[in-house]
């Protein structure tokens, strides 16, 4: 069995991004995130812990944008500092732990995210045997501290390293604050700015081996060294090379 404790909230749907209903509801975020990014995110499993101002914006974001699982661990009481910048408490919940205490509102931003709670009456871990009995490796996707001791950020961030799983720190103390990502040594990026491919006029190619490529007068572009570019519909002498 489970030697940590662990609570849902019931009522979860199933979040198919095959389903028209489902990509029409996501249709903006769809559009400006891409279909594979937000399948792959459906698809994903997060676990997070900390819920103090920054690790309840940081669950927001996350269950808002959807995941198939999202476990939150917090082993702190709420206290009267916390209801100045966790959204989510009140001052009915002081003295109640901060996670199980969030659990149904985060859960009602997305009944299509499954939320749930592990070990809260404990603190994390740092023997590897103990963090992959909590943080499995085959269940989560990625795993995000916020408010954690410097003991357990090196221990779950090794741990994280060994096992391919993307690992984000973030702490904010006032007006400073700081994020530490470590997405292993094989992270690709297959997007590096967002933006929408860029399509240029072309006037000229010449024929040589280190062909100068010219566009039309007044065009611009954005290319950087290193960047992919596809040529299509290119004529010679009024004959179609390649479309």
């Amino acid at each position: 069995g489970d030697v940590y404790k662990r609570q849902e909230y019931m009522g979860v749907k199933e979040m198919d991004m095959t389903d028209e209903m489902i990509k029409d509801r996501w249709s903006r975020y769809i559009g400006a995130m891409g279909l594979d990014a937000v399948a792959k995110q459906a698809n994903s499993s997060v676990f997070l812990s900390g819920l103090g101002p920054l690790g309840m914006e940081i669950a927001k974001n996350i269950v808002l944008g959807g995941v198939k699982r999202f476990t939150i661990h917090d082993n702190r009481t709420t206290t009267y500092n916390d209801l100045s910048g966790q959204f989510f408490l009140g001052e009915e919940d002081v003295g109640k732990n901060r996670a199980e205490a969030s659990l149904s509102k985060l859960q009602q931003l997305n009944y299509y995210v499954k939320v749930d709670t592990a070990a809260l009456d404990k603190q994390l871990p740092t023997s590897e045997e103990e963090i992959a009995a909590l943080i499995d490796p085959k269940v989560y996707n990625m795993i995000i501290l916020t408010e954690c001791t410097s003991e357990v950020q090196v221990a779950i961030n090794k741990f994280a390293r060994k096992h391919k799983m993307p690992f984000i720190l973030a702490d904010c103390y006032g007006v400073f604050s700081r994020v530490f990502s470590d997405f292993g040594d094989e992270f690709v990026v297959v997007d590096k700015n967002g933006e929408e491919v860029q399509e240029v006029m072309i006037r000229n190619i010449t024929n040589e081996e280190q062909g100068v490529v010219t566009l039309l007068e007044g065009a611009k572009h954005k290319f950087e060294d290193g960047d992919e570019v596809i040529f299509s519909d290119v004529f010679y002498k009024g004959s179609p090379i390649f479309m």
